[in-house]
């Protein structure tokens, strides 16, 4: 009867230490995905900051080369203008001069 008891109590400790090891297992491998998880969520947070900061920085250089065509448009313009300026009053010397 001893021995059969004795055995039951083993058998116990045994399923014991097997459910605690299955427990303690069971929390580690959650742990490595809930990290791997993180880990990858912030890669992705990280990602997406170069993104929206390289976008940023694009669209500065887009509006800095559209001011340099307006100021390059109007220099242009201004220069025709006095272009026909010219040689509306060489036109005129001359008219005058005959």
């Amino acid at each position: 009867m001893d021995q059969v008891m004795e055995r039951d109590r083993k058998d116990g400790a045994m399923k014991l230490e097997t459910s605690i090891r299955c427990v303690k297992a069971a929390h580690l491998l959650y742990s490595l995905s809930m990290s791997k998880s993180h880990r990858l969520q912030s890669e992705v947070l990280e990602k997406e900051a170069k993104w929206i900061r390289e976008t940023y920085l694009l669209r500065r250089a887009l509006m800095r080369e559209r001011v340099k065509n307006r100021k390059s448009r109007i220099c242009s313009l201004i220069e025709h203008i006095l272009q026909i300026e010219i040689f509306l009053l060489l036109l005129i010397l001359c008219w005058m001069i005959w």
